[in-house]
């Protein structure tokens, strides 16, 4: 199997540790019409996570010229007999802005000149049909493994709250890049009208200044909100996650959720729209999932939270239940149907 990515993620990097615990070898490609004319072969399964990378960038964005670069390459790879694949990790990229409309188009040839697209749940998939109708034929629901084990988790509850300062508040944590489509505004609103002795810490990278400025802006003043600006490293991951009480994800739109998968791994609910696959995810022993066209609703949701008796070791077990071999056993049976076609 070619890879784009191989590795470089911490979820690429478990499922294709899994596939080759299944037999399926997997190699970084390269997309390049000289690599993959010197290295494809017929029997190949070539598996797309996020194709916006392989024709956009931060700076540029897609071009037309980007495009059709991306597309013609895709189609070669079909013309070779192999067999692309797609992840959907989600519906379009986050943050389309003005180049929404053509990230569709995009997706929609992806799909189209896919043999098989992947979603993780049921909810998701669905979600997946109704914007892309022809993908319907092509879906394989498969769940997002979990990281239970994976990420460093020795540090005490005790221990890690000392580490940022904690006394005996309820926290609230978010954790992950700090954008746009995350809604932290609405998160800091609504934490503004929780009472009792409680804490909220947004942690996570800020890749845009303005951004960042609207965030601190709107928590100034509140003393129990802190925001820590800054990539947190893996083995640090453990410190909040085991310090905090409940991870706060306010998405304004998710089809997958890595952020929710990470907290379950470490016993930690989690307080999330109703979307996407975090519909399958949160239950009533798992977290809180909220509707979004409720003004009131994650205010109330993490009020819930808050009152509500969670046990880490149901959270862990809820998630432990999907593991990244069950969905390289699924990507490795077509993979397989697919070579066997060739023989």
């Amino acid at each position: 199997m070619v890879a784009f990515p191989r590795e470089g993620h911490a979820y690429v990097d478990c499922l294709y540790a899994a596939l080759e615990r299944s037999g399926v070898q997997a190699i970084q490609g390269a997309y390049t019409r000289a690599w993959l004319s010197a290295n494809l072969r017929r029997s190949d399964t070539v598996h797309l996570h996020w194709p916006s990378f392989l024709y956009s960038s931060p700076q540029t964005g897609p071009t037309a010229r980007s495009i059709a670069r991306y597309l013609a390459l895709l189609a070669s790879i079909r013309g070779r007999g192999a067999a692309p694949v797609w992840t959907a990790h989600n519906l379009l990229p986050h943050d389309s802005g003005r180049a929404r409309l053509a990230h569709k188009v995009v997706r929609h040839a992806t799909i189209r000149l896919s043999r098989a697209v992947f979603a993780h749940g049921p909810s998701a998939a669905r979600i997946i049909a109704q914007g892309f109708p022809e993908a319907s034929g092509k879906l394989h629901v498969i769940p997002h493994g979990h990281w239970v084990g994976y990420y460093k988790n020795q540090i005490s509850r005790t221990e890690a709250r000392a580490r940022l300062d904690l006394g005996n508040e309820f926290t609230y944590l978010f954790l992950g890049q700090c954008r746009p489509y995350k809604d932290l505004l609405t998160l800091i609103s609504a934490f503004s009208r929780q009472t009792g002795a409680i804490r909220l810490i947004i942690a996570g990278q800020f890749k845009s200044a303005t951004y960042r400025a609207e965030v601190e802006r709107a928590a100034n003043g509140d003393s129990r909100i802190r925001v820590v600006d800054c990539h947190v490293p893996d083995d640090d991951l453990q410190v909040y996650l085991n310090a905090a009480d409940c991870m706060v994800l306010p998405y304004v739109e998710s089809l997958t959720s890595g952020a929710c998968v990470l907290a379950m791994s470490f016993g930690l609910p989690v307080v999330a729209p109703a979307v996407g696959s975090l519909c399958d995810l949160l239950t009533a022993s798992t977290g809180v999932a909220y509707d979004r066209r409720n003004p009131d609703g994650l205010v109330d949701a993490m009020r819930t939270a808050q009152a509500r008796q969670f046990s880490r070791e149901t959270v862990r077990g809820f998630v432990e239940r999907y593991g990244f071999d069950l969905a390289a056993g699924k990507l490795a049976a077509v993979a397989r149907e697919h070579a066997l076609g060739y023989r």
